[in-house]
């Protein structure tokens, strides 16, 4: 398999041990994934004519999804495809529905009951000790906890867009959790 430029390097690098040097290409590679979901995602938000409304997703979908945890595809390229159509969905789904306070806050509270209850949920991908889950469930009820009292701030301001895109993260992350129990039932 061909190596980057960056693998070359970071692998003829001296002062970096072994270990430390998968650490960090893992750290690159990792990163580089990252950002590529954002761009995609905001790219994406850009075609839509939802520019601010994918930053605000992002915002609130990367740190609740983090700890959640929940479905993940078993390669590369079924996450790619994947997360852009959840991305495309998410973001049609805000356009052709009519929001109003009573929707947000009925989704709202059942998708924050589903990440409260469920989340962190664990894959074959990620295995979390019982020290760790209890650090990622105090995060996802902290981070959700906020969403949440955010999306009752923005309804009550008639900020209908703002308060949207906060359950359109609440259902995806919802998603994640239940597809992820339900596959281990199965």
């Amino acid at each position: 398999m061909k190596k980057t430029y960056t693998e070359n390097l970071i692998q003829n690098c001296n002062w970096l041990e072994t270990e430390e040097k998968e650490v960090v290409l893992f750290g690159l590679k990792q990163g580089r994934s990252i950002l590529a979901g954002i761009f995609v995602t905001i790219f994406i938000g850009m075609v839509m004519n939802m520019f601010w409304e994918s930053i605000l997703f992002l915002i609130c979908f990367i740190p609740l999804r983090r700890y959640a945890g929940g479905y993940h595809a078993k390669t590369k390229l079924r996450c790619t495809i994947i997360s852009i159509a959840a991305i495309i969905i998410s973001f049609w789904l805000f356009n052709k529905i009519n929001w109003n306070n009573t929707l947000i806050l009925v989704i709202g509270s059942i998708c924050f009951t589903l990440i409260y209850m469920m989340a962190p949920a664990e894959n074959k991908k990620r295995v979390l000790s019982q020290g760790q889950k209890e650090v990622f469930r105090k995060k996802v009820k902290v981070i959700s906890s906020i969403e949440f009292l955010s999306t009752i701030i923005f309804t009550y301001l008639s900020l209908y867009n703002m308060a949207a895109v906060i359950i359109i993260v609440y259902l995806v992350v919802s998603l994640c959790l239940v597809l992820e129990k339900w596959g281990r039932c199965l």
